[in-house]
């Protein structure tokens, strides 16, 4: 599902609606966000031959699985 914010302020509000509907940091929201997109944009090209390893692994498939600070990936060459 993509989210389409008209400002950057709406996005702020979403942010923050967000952590206090679910009891969570709004800092921890932003991370989260600036995750995905990264993730969004590493993973856009269908032939990229990265794999997403690791707790992110785990969060990107179960969003309820355990945090984690780092991305691992791995790729052939």
């Amino acid at each position: 599902m993509d989210f389409v914010y008209s400002t950057p302020a709406a996005f702020d509000r979403a942010i923050k609606k967000a952590a206090r509907e679910s009891g969570t940091n709004p800092g921890e929201g932003y991370r989260q966000a600036l995750r995905d997109r990264f993730l969004c944009r590493v993973f856009a090209d269908a032939n990229e031959t990265f794999v997403l390893k690791g707790g992110s692994g785990l969060l990107a498939r179960i969003p309820d699985a355990r945090a984690t600070r780092d991305l691992d990936f791995a790729t052939s060459l």
